[in-house]
């Protein structure tokens, strides 16, 4: 089941006539893992973060679920508490992100309040003063030294800072 699906079956549970939670015999309130794949498909864009499923239950629960989820294929982890939305690879349908990793770190700094540029030689690619096209994945961070790692596979990502 994909996270759309989840998320139409929870509506059509919920709005089935003379629904209420926990009353009716047959349709029991939806277990943590539903209730966390709707939040993942409320979430716009491609990063989920852990701190968007801290409120839906403790975090061994939390943790718990997730793993799940990873191991089903539908989310792919990034690093400590950042994952990403995946679909399945055309090559070998095995699940892999929808977006590029330099997207994924874009975002998942974004979503932290890291202030991100485009490193050194990704930004003289772009701007054509290079014609090498950069191997690793390098973003500068202002002034602001990060010690998270986002890893997809063996693909990491850097950051450089100006030490100030």
């Amino acid at each position: 089941m994909t996270i759309i699906d989840y998320s139409l079956a929870l509506a059509q549970h919920a709005t089935h006539p003379g629904f209420v939670w926990g009353v009716h015999r047959k349709m029991n309130p939806p277990c943590l893992q539903d209730q966390m794949m709707c939040a993942i498909a409320a979430v716009s864009g491609e990063i989920i973060l852990r701190a968007d499923l801290s409120g839906l239950g403790s975090a061994s629960q939390v943790g718990r679920v997730l793993r799940k989820v990873v191991a089903a294929g539908q989310l792919v982890r990034l690093g400590y508490g950042t994952y990403a939305k995946t679909q399945p690879s055309p090559l070998s349908g095995k699940p892999i992100p929808r977006q590029p990793l330099e997207a994924l770190a874009w975002e998942a700094m974004e979503r932290l309040g890291v202030e991100v540029s485009l490193g050194k030689a990704m930004a003289d690619y772009a701007a054509g003063r290079n014609h090498q096209i950069p191997m690793r994945t390098s973003l500068h961070t202002a002034g602001r030294c990060i010690s998270r790692q986002l890893r997809l596979g063996l693909r990491t990502v850097t950051y450089t800072h100006d030490g100030r």
